[in-house]
């Protein structure tokens, strides 16, 4: 799937700035959600998981904050808008929530969801494997957790 050229431009500055900073822990890069749905209207954010092969020292979340900084001044107005979660390998091969690994008190309450799309197509990989070898396939009882989540 191709991505529009702003949102390409933007995810291969991100890809290029997380390679930099987190060199051999960044394990993965995927873009779900909107920009995924080619036949979707334009999205107003860029969703992606960035999967870590070990936890983020301070100083690479800082340079990470720095980095989304910088891709928000540099390619407005998409730039400011990239949601992501930073997520450990082994959290993200699980189906329990992951924990956010630049901001640890956010959970991704939708993670079901996040799985169901990914595993169904609805991801553009940036970099990294194959990613259903990652992500495992979410159980109905999931997706009805958390679809009444999202009601909420």
């Amino acid at each position: 799937m191709k991505l529009p050229q702003p949102i390409a431009e933007l995810c291969q500055a991100l890809l290029q700035g997380l390679k930099r900073v987190l060199r051999d822990k960044l394990y993965g890069v995927y873009v779900y959600g909107a920009a995924a749905f080619p036949e979707a209207a334009p999205t107003g954010d860029i969703d992606f998981h960035v999967i870590l092969a070990a936890p983020l020292t301070d100083t690479e979340g800082a340079a990470l904050h720095d980095l989304h900084a910088a891709l928000a001044r540099d390619y407005p107005p998409l730039g400011a808008e990239l949601d992501g979660y930073y997520l450990l390998l082994a959290e993200a091969r699980q189906a329990s929530p992951p924990t956010h690994q630049l901001r640890p008190e956010m959970v991704d309450a939708s993670w079901a969801l996040h799985r169901a799309h990914i595993r169904a197509g609805r991801c553009i990989p940036l970099y990294g494997p194959d990613p259903l070898t990652l992500y495992p396939a979410p159980t109905w009882p999931e997706l009805e957790a958390a679809l009444w989540g999202a009601l909420q």
